[in-house]
Formats: structure tokens, C-alpha cells, sequence
């Protein structure tokens, strides 16, 4: 499936706003209608957002308290999981609606306390998360140019989406799994009762080593979409790009059945549909909630404790 897409130019108003973190100041410069002034090269606003990470390593131990993570046992990090993580549906439903533009700092916060889809595939299997904790809890900056080229483009993406197969996609917020709170996921769409988008955009910089073309760079078979006896299939794998690990969690956050996943560049686009698979999925989230646990929760218990983060909560 192939299309050909423009979308006119838009013109951007300019408003003066004071920012909290650095974390606002990137969400605010990488949404849609502001990305296109904030990656002018040369520009100091450039330089700030395309900055390489600072991790930030804490020297801060854990409260006397802090014992028994593992058992989930732990008096700091039940009491934080309860005051900051456990939402019921009047609180998930406020969530879903509050960060619908994905970029405020409710939105930021909340997925700072939570494993999401989009990270899933980075949470370490074979080595300790230790260093994964730390850069997910204290890099200053976040996302990089492909990132922020995919939320350029995927209005855009979206747009062609719409026009090519006649549904109609609902924007969200964060998904936060109804059981397993401290999962969650923030999709690109919801086109239906069982069915959400996922949208990914390939940089001309990759595209670049198979002469630009998006399907030239699916028949090479190095891309996690694979032309299988005739048709497009996204690979059965939590390795790669972590894009099928990703729609599986974000399925399984907002218990819909399907996918429909398109890759998108300005002359090329593919659709395919991803189902849901329980059983593999399952078998992911165990590890994730054996980390997010053991590791990541205690980590922000620790922070929130001592006050060296401070987190918009739901309560």
C-alpha cells in the first residue's frame, strides 16, 4: 500500500510561557505546531534540544526503611506506589484526558513512575537495570532528533492514515494498565473499540542506506517489518527496534485486540495489522514488574523521599 502525501505549511503563533523543568522545556519545543522553529540548525534553541545527555548518577541511599523491595514488602515503597502510582478508573480516566497532548508535565511525571510501552524493550534482561534506572530517573534531556522528527511527522502520518483507509483516529493520553498500575503506554491513536495505531516515521538518515525508498528497506529484511509471503508482518520479537514488544504493552495497557501499524515517510507508507498476543505479552510483563519492583520503584521512592524529585501526581 503506497501513497503520495503533502500537507500545506502551517503558521505558528508564539507564546510566552515559563517552564519548571527541563523536561517542560523539551515537551513544549517538540510538539507539532513548535518542533519546525526549535530544529532550525544553528540556532541556540537547536543546540539546546539536539544537547547530548547528562546522566546524572545520585549518590543517595536508601531510608532505613527501604527493605524488602523485592517481596514488595517495603513500607517507603508501598507508601509511595500507593500515593503515586495506584490510580483507580476516575483517576486513570482524568490521566487519559489531562495528557492528551503527551507533552505536559503530568504526562512527563507520570511516565517517569511507570514502565511504558515505548521503554519496554530497554528494560535490561541479562544485566542489572542499575544504570538503566539512573538514566531513566536523571537524564536532564530527553528524546533525540529521530524522536523528534517522528512528532513532526506524525500528524502528518495520522492525516494519511485517515485519508487512505476512511477510519477516524481519537488522540489519547497515557494508558495506565486498570491491574498492573505501574504499567503504561501512550498511544499514537485509538481507531476503534478493539483497535489503536501505532505510527513509527523513518528518518531520511536511515532510509539513506537503501536509496531512500521505505520499501526497498523492508526487502532488505533489516527492518522489524518483513514482507512474508506476500504480506507485511512486524516481527515476533522483544529484540530490534522493540517495536513489536511495544504494541503488544500498549495493547495489553488498553485491552484492545488489534493494531494497526503503519510506517510513514512524505512518499511511501505501509499498513499492517498486529493482533494481540496474550501469552507472549504475559510473559514480557512478568520481568518488567520483577524490575519495576525490585529496582525502579525503590530508585523513585528513594528520590521522592529525600525531595530531589518532585512528581505532579493524581491525588
Amino acid at each position: 500500500m503506497q501513497t503520495q502525501h503533502s500537507c500545506p505549511r502551517k503558521c505558528m503563533s508564539v507564546i510566552s510561557t515559563a517552564f519548571d523543568t527541563d523536561d517542560n522545556v523539551i515537551a513544549h519545543f517538540s510538539a507539532p505546531d513548535m518542533i519546525g522553529l526549535s530544529m532550525v540548525p544553528g540556532t541556540i534553541l537547536h543546540h539546546v534540544l539536539t544537547a547530548q545527555a547528562q546522566t546524572v548518577h545520585s549518590e543517595i541511599g536508601p531510608p532505613k526503611e527501604h527493605t524488602l523491595c523485592a517481596e514488595q514488602k517495603c513500607t517507603l515503597c508501598n507508601t509511595t506506589f500507593h500515593n503515586y502510582v495506584k490510580c483507580g478508573e476516575q483517576e486513570r480516566l482524568r490521566l487519559l484526558i489531562e495528557t492528551k497532548g503527551q507533552n505536559s508535565k503530568l504526562w512527563l511525571d507520570q511516565r517517569k513512575i511507570r514502565i511504558t510501552s515505548s521503554e519496554a524493550c530497554e528494560v535490561p534482561k541479562k544485566v542489572h537495570p542499575t544504570n538503566w534506572v539512573e538514566r531513566k530517573l536523571n537524564t536532564n534531556f530527553t528524546g533525540n532528533e529521530a524522536s523528534r522528527y517522528g512528532q513532526q511527522a506524525e500528524p502528518l502520518a495520522r492525516q494519511c492514515f485517515e485519508e487512505t483507509t476512511g477510519l477516524t483516529v481519537e488522540t489519547t493520553g497515557l494508558f495506565v494498565h486498570d491491574q498492573e498500575n505501574w504499567l503504561g503506554a501512550s498511544l499514537d491513536g485509538i481507531i476503534d473499540t478493539d483497535t489503536i495505531l501505532e505510527i513509527k516515521c523513518p528518518t531520511s538518515k536511515k532510509l539513506e542506506a537503501h536509496g531512500g525508498s521505505l520499501l526497498k528497506m523492508i526487502e532488505s529484511n533489516k527492518y522489524d517489518v518483513r514482507m512474508i509471503d506476500g504480506k507485511y508482518t512486524l516481527r515476533e520479537t522483544a529484540s530490534g527496534s522493540g517495536y513489536y514488544y511495544q504494541v503488544q504493552v500498549a495493547m495489553h495497557c488498553a485491552k484492545k485486540r488489534n493494531c494497526k501499524f503503519m510506517v510513514w515517510t512524505p512518499n511511501e507508507h505501509v499498513i499492517l495489522d498486529v493482533p494481540y498476543n496474550k501469552e507472549w505479552t504475559i510473559s514480557k510483563i512478568c520481568h518488567l514488574k520483577s524490575v519495576y519492583f525490585q529496582y525502579l520503584l525503590p530508585a523513585v521512592a528513594t528520590r521522592i523521599e529525600h525531595g530531589v524529585m518532585k512528581i505532579c501526581g493524581l491525588k
